[in-house]
């Protein structure tokens, strides 16, 4: 059998694989399509009886509420809404319980609550043990058995689907298999004739004069991204010798790393022949070390002397940390490392935008210190300073991990916080502030009791900056001052005349800041 023979043959044994591969695929998506479909109906089954699960599980406590309620009328009012929702769950024919089922309890639930409205807390203690509660139990018992039901049914259609795809893959990893061994070696030789191209190109002395004393790593790859050659520095940057790089893709050598920079520069690269493109990357060169390089691209594709890549790593590890230093001490206070008054106004407006779009609220406490001044007198600048560290360290212990806390200056801090639909949240937060100033200090070898005035606001709807919400903190702090120090105030609509005098510039920066 001549080549020709063989080679043709391979062409149509290629070929045969390939169709077989294709039908063997589009029916699997046929059956995987249907399967999937099945499936998604008994989860959307699946939401809407967890829906209803849970509307049913809450009117329990909605029934302990109206005992409880200020205002029976709007509990009695939302448990009815419920209650009206759960009877038009029965009707709708999204969940297959029975409607008696429903009603039956309903209607236990109604005589319940009619009897808390008279008082008669007995008897309706007596109706929850002896009816209510059992025929919660029974809805409960037909939820948890059409849960089982579907869970039974999803687990069997995901069992098909598994089964389906493994079949499927296995085929079509034997197919593969056969072409991927037939042509493999041709691959292989192509890889290693380039290789040695490369090698004989650019193995000069010059380039081993210039390359090899650099301290920054210099590397060619071939077409394929195939690292050809790299100076010696490589083993000193990233702690890989020469002949475990020589032979690799380059972007193996960065597996402990992100290198999307990089990729996208590549990609640009590729367009501009003979043009350095600039990227970073972030390298992990020992266990828990990671070093930052420039990286400098050049596009050598179109050289017949070299066809690849030329690339350049430049250590510039020091120069990031020095710029990040720099831009923490912008942002934060030198002292407590608290973030400073600018970070404040970012973190507000940023907050605002969120709750234009949630509904929540935005707020803010303004904490001062009372009689600061004092304590700077008496003790010293320097007691005054660790006063102020350890007040820091306080109002950081008594706020959530998403609240932010920062000096705004002097003995001035803020809080900013995000409600996210908790009620009296700002208070809470004050409440825990006040108990944390009631620990003393320990300052200069002694106990010192350092109390703190405490202003909260909320965001409304016609806050459009962040100086209206802190102006509004302002001025609930100062009427907490005025009312003898040492506690907190909300700011209500009443403050607004207050808000006026200490901020008569409402149109401009607000004075506190």
């Amino acid at each position: 059998m001549d080549f020709t023979t063989a080679f043709n043959r391979g062409n149509k044994l290629t070929v045969a694989i390939c169709v077989i591969i294709v039908l063997t695929g589009l029916g699997t998506n046929l059956i995987l399509t249907r399967l999937s479909a099945a499936s998604d109906n008994i989860r959307v089954e699946q939401l809407h009886l967890a829906e209803f699960k849970a509307q049913l599980y809450s009117t329990t406590g909605l029934v302990e509420s109206t005992k409880t309620a200020t205002d029976r009328i709007e509990a009695n009012q939302k448990l009815n809404q419920q209650l009206s929702a759960l009877q038009a769950h029965s009707f709708s024919q999204r969940i297959k319980i029975s409607p008696e089922l429903i009603n039956n309890y309903v209607q236990a639930v109604r005589r319940e609550v009619k009897l808390i409205d008279t008082n008669q807390l007995d008897a309706a203690a007596r109706l929850r043990d002896n009816e209510t509660l059992l025929k919660f139990l029974a809805l409960t018992s037909e939820l948890e058995k059409q849960n089982i039901q579907f869970g039974d049914e999803a687990g069997q259609f995901r069992k098909k689907g598994q089964y389906l795809k493994n079949l499927t893959f296995a085929v079509a990893g034997i197919l593969i298999l056969i072409v991927v061994i037939g042509f493999n070696r041709l691959s292989v030789a192509d890889s290693q004739k380039e290789m040695r191209r490369h090698a004989q190109v650019l193995s000069g002395l010059r380039f081993a004069a210039v390359v090899q004393n650099s301290s920054d790593v210099i590397l060619l790859t071939s077409r394929k991204g195939i690292v050809t050659l790299i100076n010696e520095a490589c083993e000193a940057a990233w702690g890989l010798p020469q002949k475990n790089c020589v032979g690799k893709h380059f972007l193996k050598l960065f597996e402990s790393s992100s290198p999307d920079d990089l990729l996208r520069a590549l990609d640009e690269a590729f367009t501009k022949p003979n043009i350095d493109i600039e990227s970073s990357i972030r390298i992990e060169v020992r266990p828990g070390v990671q070093h930052f390089f420039q990286v400098h691209i050049r596009n050598l594709l179109n050289n017949v002397h070299i066809g690849g890549l030329l690339l350049t790593f430049h250590d510039i590890t020091e120069r990031a940390a020095a710029e990040e230093a720099l831009t923490h001490q912008a942002t934060h206070d030198r002292l407590t490392g608290l973030p400073n008054r600018s970070q404040v106004l970012v973190r507000i407006e940023e907050a605002l935008k969120r709750a234009k779009l949630s509904g929540h609220q935005v707020g803010a406490l303004f904490v001062d210190l009372d009689n600061f001044k004092t304590v700077n007198d008496t003790m010293g600048h320097e007691m005054g300073d660790l006063l102020l560290v350890n007040v820091a360290k306080k109002i950081q212990k008594a706020i959530r991990p998403s609240d932010m806390a920062a000096r705004f200056g002097g003995d001035e801090f803020i809080v900013v916080f995000e409600d996210n639909g908790v009620p009296g949240l700002g208070e809470t937060i004050a409440v825990r502030i006040a108990e944390q100033f009631s620990i003393p200090f320990p300052l200069g070898g002694q106990d010192v009791i350092v109390t703190a005035s405490i202003g909260v606001a909320t965001s409304d709807d016609k806050d459009d900056e962040p100086n209206d919400l802190l102006r509004r903190a302002d001025t609930a702090m100062y009427q907490a001052k005025n009312q003898g120090k040492s506690g907190y105030v909300v700011y209500d609509a009443s403050m607004k005349m207050q808000s006026d005098r200490l901020h008569p510039n409402s149109d401009q920066e607000a004075s506190v800041l």
